[in-house]
């Protein structure tokens, strides 16, 4: 993209705000939010019909949230002799999937503990502030605690997560783009033992495609991925000892989710 048409771009506020980085770091909460609007924003059609451009190219983030809350549902609804599902989420942002199952019907009768651990404050307050109001419905049944922890304390040391029981599940779809092989084979580890027996683990990163969004991420807006196939994410379940472990893409396509199940 020249730099001439870059300022062109940018009159779209999703191309704007990526490209900006107002809080430090590509793929912040906000972002996540316009994604999951997907409202017309602008101040003219030209505005509007630029932002809409960069939704089109990010759906596959509101895409691979959908498929993590029909696992949370799944989850959640399994009977457990009156103990909670507990599920936790890792690089949660706006924790929009948590919003979206607690004001499903499917979400009525179920009992849960959900932790959010993000390194943005804002980004769970933003989260805390959503879900609320469902956590005062659900007479006790709904607990939820968030995390602020970062993720660099997260990668050093095993200890930071440790103040979590055995989870159901736990999920991680927009965290492992940014790591190396290594590191993310590492986390996954990390995270693997952390299940409870039977529990699932998914993990969401960029899919290494024809059709992905490495032009417009990496040359548009400098926001710069790993994208990875099929064999690269089997990779970090080597040695765990899984029950079964497989991939599989959302509807765009652009995102690959990894899934470990702990016998």
């Amino acid at each position: 993209v020249c730099s001439s048409d870059l300022p062109e771009l940018r009159k779209g506020a999703i191309w704007d705000r990526s490209y900006a980085k107002p809080l430090g770091y590509p793929g912040d909460f906000q972002i996540m939010n316009q994604v999951y609007d997907w409202e017309r924003v602008g101040g003219n059609a030209y505005e509007m019909l630029m932002h809409r451009l960069g939704l089109d190219v990010a759906e596959c983030i509101r895409t691979r949230m959908e498929v993590v809350m029909t696992w949370i549902g799944e989850i959640a609804r399994m009977e457990r002799h009156g103990a909670p599902a507990r599920i936790a989420s890792l690089g949660s942002g706006p924790a929009r999937e948590v919003e979206g199952f607690l004001k499903s019907r499917g979400a009525l009768d179920c009992h849960a503990e959900f932790s959010l651990i993000d390194q943005e404050q804002q980004a769970l307050h933003y989260a805390n502030e959503a879900i609320y109001p469902y956590v005062l419905r659900s007479n006790g049944r709904i607990q939820v605690q968030g995390l602020n922890i970062s993720f660099t304390d997260i990668l050093r040391t095993a200890s930071t997560l440790s103040v979590l029981p055995p989870q159901n599940l736990i999920y991680s779809v927009g965290l492992l783009d940014y790591l190396t092989a290594h590191r993310a084979k590492s986390l996954v580890r990390r995270l693997y033992e952390l299940l409870a027996p039977g529990g699932i683990l998914i993990i969401g990163n960029m899919n290494q495609c024809p059709m992905s969004n490495l032009w417009p991420m990496e040359f548009i807006v400098d926001w710069s991925l790993h994208y990875r196939s099929d064999a690269d994410m089997l990779a970090w379940v080597e040695g765990l000892a899984a029950e079964r472990a497989w991939t599989e893409t959302e509807r765009t396509g652009r995102v690959r989710l990894l899934f470990v199940q702990k016998p």
